[in-house]
C-alpha cells in the first residue's frame, strides 16, 4: 500500500520566505545605490556620506564642505539637483550670537548654500533624472563629473573667510551673487561678518547697503537682528 507523501509546509514556509528575503535584497532602493555608487570616488576626495542629510561632507580646518543631492518627485521619477554648501567655524560663531537657531539646527546655516544649476548654467544641464534602479550608472557618472569639475574646483577655491568676502561683497546685491545664497537675511549676515573679519575697507559702505536690503525685505523683519548682529562684531573688535 503506497500512502501519499505529506508536503514538508515547514520547509515550504522556509523556502518562500527566503525567496521573499531575496527580493526584498535584490531590488535595491536607486537612491541607496546611487550613493554607494558615489562613496568610492568622493570619499577618495576626503567627503564621507551623510545620510540623514543626503550630502557628502569633507572637514577641513575651521571649514565644511558639503555635496548635497536634493531630490524632487515626479511622475518620471526622482529630479536630482546638486547642490554646494559650505560652512565655516568662525562666521557660524558669529552669527548664531544673533541667529536664534537652536544648537541642533545650527549645522543647517550656512555661509555659502546654492544648487549649482542656478549658478552654473541652468536645470537642463545640472538636473538628473533618477527614474529607477537602471538609470542609477549613468547619474551617478553624471554627478560624479559635476563634483570633479564644478564642486571640487569651488571648494578649493574658496577655503577661507577672505575668499567668501570676495564671493558676497564683490558686487553686493547684484543678481549673480545673490545665486549663493538666496535667504536675503543669511546672505547679508555672513557676508558683513566676512567682511569685518577680512579687514576689507569697503565694511562701512556694505553695512549701508546690506541695511538698505533688508529694511526694504519683508517690511524690514530682519532689521532689527541685523542691528543687533553689528553689535556683536563691534564688540568683538574691541
Amino acid at each position: 500500500m503506497h500512502f501519499p507523501i505529506q508536503p514538508d509546509f515547514g520547509q515550504m514556509h522556509l523556502q518562500m520566505h527566503q525567496w521573499e528575503g531575496w527580493k526584498r535584497v535584490s531590488k535595491q532602493d536607486p537612491k541607496s545605490k546611487l550613493f554607494e555608487e558615489l562613496a568610492t570616488e568622493l570619499g577618495a576626495a576626503g567627503f564621507k556620506l551623510v545620510k540623514s542629510r543626503g550630502a557628502f561632507e569633507r572637514e577641513r580646518e575651521g571649514v565644511n564642505d558639503l555635496f548635497k543631492l536634493d531630490f524632487y518627485t515626479s511622475t518620471a521619477g526622482n529630479r536630482i539637483q546638486p547642490a554646494i554648501i559650505m560652512r565655516f567655524a568662525s562666521l557660524d560663531r558669529l552669527y548664531h550670537q544673533v541667529s536664534g537657531a537652536k544648537p541642533a539646527d545650527r549645522k543647517y546655516h550656512a555661509a555659502v548654500s546654492f544648487a549649482i544649476w542656478r549658478v552654473y548654467g541652468g536645470p537642463q544641464k545640472y538636473e538628473f533624472l533618477l527614474s529607477d534602479e537602471s538609470t542609477v550608472g549613468t547619474v551617478a557618472e553624471k554627478l560624479s563629473l559635476t563634483f570633479r569639475e564644478v564642486a571640487l574646483p569651488f571648494f578649493d577655491n574658496h577655503s577661507t573667510v577672505a575668499d567668501v568676502d570676495r564671493l558676497l561683497n564683490e558686487m553686493p546685491n547684484a543678481p549673480q551673487t545673490i545665486l549663493y545664497h538666496t535667504d536675503g537675511w543669511t546672505r547679508c549676515a555672513y557676508a558683513t561678518i566676512a567682511a569685518k573679519l577680512a579687514a576689507n575697507p569697503r565694511y562701512d559702505e556694505l553695512v549701508g547697503v546690506y541695511d538698505a536690503y533688508l529694511t526694504a525685505l519683508d517690511g524690514g523683519h530682519n532689521r532689527n537682528r541685523y542691528l543687533m548682529l553689528l553689535r556683536v562684531l563691534n564688540e568683538a573688535a574691541q
